[in-house]
């Protein structure tokens, strides 16, 4: 069980705040940029459990409506390998992409989902730019902008961001978080 409620704003164990259940995350995260002088609010609306790809499932993501910048995250380490490896919701993936499991996750593969309106488009409100992150990217890594290549050139793509690999991450959640 986890330590972290999924309903109701509280502090976890891991030092995450959670905050409403999925009826209403939108509504409260409006209400806390409204009622504080803050500029941004951060709001992780769907986790990938560790994994580099994924495909929401039925209830996922839970963007805000006024959310104006959505980010999706790919990790570059998952081109190359099985996509039953490196995925979260790996069934879900190749019903979205028409291929299987044991499929390796190609740039056009990883494109597919990312482009997909029931993939890393799901969910983004009309007026809200869409970025593209793909994380832990090694140098000169040909796969990688061939990805990159073909996001860009998607009309719903706002920027595509690459974020290297470089030793250990800048930061990372505590074991069991």
């Amino acid at each position: 069980a986890s330590d972290c409620p999924s309903a109701g704003a509280a502090e976890c164990a891991c030092g995450q705040t959670t905050g409403p259940g999925p009826r209403h995350v939108s509504e409260a995260v409006d209400r806390l940029f409204d009622a504080t002088s803050v500029d941004h609010v951060l709001v992780e609306a769907d986790g990938a459990r560790t994994m580099s790809i994924k495909a929401p499932g039925d209830h996922e993501p839970l963007i805000p409506g006024r959310s104006t910048i959505v980010i999706v995250v790919v990790g570059a380490d998952a081109l190359g390998r099985p996509l039953i490896d490196v995925a979260h919701r790996p069934e879900r993936i190749a019903e979205l992409t028409d291929t299987t499991v044991d499929s390796i996750v190609t740039a056009e593969l990883a494109a597919a989902v990312l482009l997909h309106p029931g993939g890393g488009r799901k969910s983004v409100p009309a007026n809200a730019r869409l970025v593209m992150a793909i994380s832990r990217v090694p140098a000169n890594d040909e796969a990688v902008t061939r990805l990159a290549t073909m996001l860009t050139s998607h009309p719903s793509v706002d920027r595509v961001v690459t974020v290297p690999l470089v030793g250990r991450p800048p930061f990372a959640r505590p074991p069991g978080c």
